[in-house]
């Protein structure tokens, strides 16, 4: 759906024009994601400081979603990572992924060992996701990297320091910025909009006792890497960052605001935020909707409800993916949206209708193939001295199911049933 002037009314007024067709990827995963040759993995992510820091020991572990085939519903299964903690991956394109590490090279135990300390960064194809293809030292303030144009840009959490390094095998290229004092119980985080890197004060804890003391808090930026200065707000902002012609785009009590010379504009109920190149993916409510700043317009990329709620966005080199809490299921979905074609089912709100019918034990979907178990219990059968289903109300529990599938209005051109 689309729908201009956000400011204008309290209410957005939508002309019916659908985008963000859908496509889940993986159920159940953990908070951040990649996808490489078209598998898609997941691991966990943190901006918080204190644990990265303190998880010097252990493993990361990517969970790999095993795709769907026929009658056989897709599984997961764990890759891991010894002596070492991810502190970010980035895709690259659609082969190769960069992993940014704390605490080890291979076959160095984490423990007695000044070199298990070391920040480094390894590539992974897909062809060879087990073993890093190449692996580099990374100066040891360096905990967080962002992809940026070709390359990647490498930056400090606990200081303004950033690098970008635009292939792997090339020298890093440190990025002026204009220095951000020290505040305590803050940290620092970097955002990309286009060409600008705005760096600006983080406080994941939001700790009361921290912010009521300070009155606002400037952001550092630089755009294509020149021309460093300092923008204040009057805010002690959640996030902050320089959006396009001299706006700051900022993230204040659960409002996105947008802070220009001649005033600012403000919209309310905003739970989080994705920037999308030049545009900026957000979630009011239950719908995400793909901002764009400049113009104040926006499109209705996804349309969630009570039982549909979006938990997260993440805009990658693959695209853009949403988590939605399917609440009737009680799983987690990793939904690929693709902004160019014309949207056609919500596929979330198809399987929480398919779970309320009785004769359904549980549903869930991969790909483009809906697996039903029914709830038929088996019963006691003399001739054979065992259990099984009861024929009648089998034949009976997959007509019921088939109808209410029928009901929900899904494309059986596009998604398969099957009934386990």
């Amino acid at each position: 759906m689309s729908a201009s002037g956000f400011f204008q009314t309290k209410t957005i007024t939508a002309d019916l024009k659908n985008v963000g067709n859908e496509k889940i990827m993986g159920t159940n995963p953990y908070n951040c994601s990649l996808i490489s040759e078209g598998l898609f993995y997941s691991y966990i992510c943190t901006d918080d400081v204190e644990l990265i820091e303190s998880a010097n020991d252990g493993s990361t572990t990517l969970k790999k979603q095993i795709p769907a085939q026929d009658e056989t519903p897709g599984y997961t299964e764990d890759i891991n990572y010894y002596f070492q903690k991810t502190l970010a991956i980035t895709e690259m394109n659609d082969s190769e992924f960069w992993m940014l590490t704390k605490a080890g090279l291979e076959g160095i135990e984490p423990e007695g060992s000044s070199q298990s300390q070391q920040i480094v960064l390894k590539k992974y194809t897909a062809n060879n996701i087990l073993q890093p293809v190449s692996s580099r030292v990374i100066d040891k303030n360096i905990m967080a990297m962002k992809q940026y144009k070709d390359g990647v840009i490498l930056y400090s959490k606990d200081s303004v320091e950033a690098y970008y390094l635009s292939s792997f095998n090339e020298q890093l290229e440190k990025i002026n910025f204009t220095n951000l004092e020290a505040i305590d119980g803050y940290g620092y985080e970097i955002e990309i909009y286009g060409e600008e890197v705005s760096y600006y004060y983080n406080n994941h804890t939001r700790d009361e006792k921290i912010t009521t003391k300070i009155k606002n808090l400037p952001i550092s930026v630089v755009t294509k890497f020149a021309e460093p200065k300092i923008i204040k707000t009057p805010y002690v902002y959640t996030y902050a960052f320089s959006c396009g012609n001299n706006m700051v785009c900022i993230g204040y009590d659960d409002s996105f605001i947008i802070r220009q010379d001649k005033g600012e504009k403000m919209i309310h109920k905003v739970y989080d935020y994705s920037v999308n190149g030049s545009s900026v993916l957000i979630q009011i409510d239950s719908m995400v909707v793909l901002y764009d700043v400049g113009d104040n317009s926006g499109t209705i990329v996804y349309q969630g409800n009570e039982y549909n709620t979006p938990c997260g966005i993440q805009s990658t080199f693959s695209g853009v993916r949403i988590c939605v809490d399917a609440k009737k299921t009680g799983n987690l979905y990793s939904v690929q949206l693709d902004l160019k074609s014309p949207k056609n089912t919500n596929i979330i709100d198809v399987i929480n209708q398919i779970s309320e019918n009785n004769y359904v034990d549980s549903v869930t979907v991969l790909g483009n193939i809906i697996y039903i178990n029914d709830a038929v219990e088996p019963v006691y059968d003399e001739t054979i001295d065992g259990y099984r289903d009861d024929p009648e109300e089998s034949v009976y529990a997959e007509q019921s199911i088939r109808q209410t599938v029928s009901e929900t209005g899904v494309d059986t051109n596009k998604y398969s049933v099957v009934i386990l």
